[in-house]
């Protein structure tokens, strides 16, 4: 289980998915998002990275780990969408864009370099994203 014993199945069932969606403001959405990904990334990011690898050369591998894709990248558009929904976008990007650029701060491969590779911890990790997250997205 991605979200611990005690969690729901689906992140957006979860009671800090719940907190992030009502939050008051863009910056505030963006930054319970962080919050909340955090364990999910903790605890998955290594499978997903060593799953990412081996579909490259296995049929079903790859058939789990589009998949996995899709339902992350439908996840980060719908935390764009709630974000949006606050604030104007910044740097001319799209609802598209933005959910590419937070896959790409948040996302599996860079949990990964930061704390595996790099020997970040998770919350230095987490303090780092609160900063640069709001500014890559928002307008403001």
């Amino acid at each position: 289980r991605i979200l611990g014993p005690d969690e729901p199945e689906d992140p957006q069932a979860s009671a800090w998915w719940d907190a992030m969606a009502t939050a008051p403001t863009a910056a505030a959405v963006l930054q319970g998002f962080v919050r909340g990904a955090a364990p999910l990334l903790d605890r998955a990011a290594p499978i997903s990275e060593v799953v990412r690898a081996a579909a490259t050369t296995d049929d079903e591998v790859r058939a789990v780990h589009a998949k996995h894709d899709l339902l992350q990248r439908a996840g980060y558009r719908r935390v764009v969408e709630l974000t949006a929904e606050r604030s104007a976008l910044g740097h001319a990007l799209t609802i598209d864009t933005a959910t590419d650029v937070l896959l790409t701060l948040c996302g599996d491969g860079i949990w990964v370099q930061l704390t595996q590779d790099r020997g970040w911890t998770a919350g230095h990790v987490v303090d780092w994203l609160l900063t640069v997250v709001p500014p890559a997205i928002l307008a403001e």
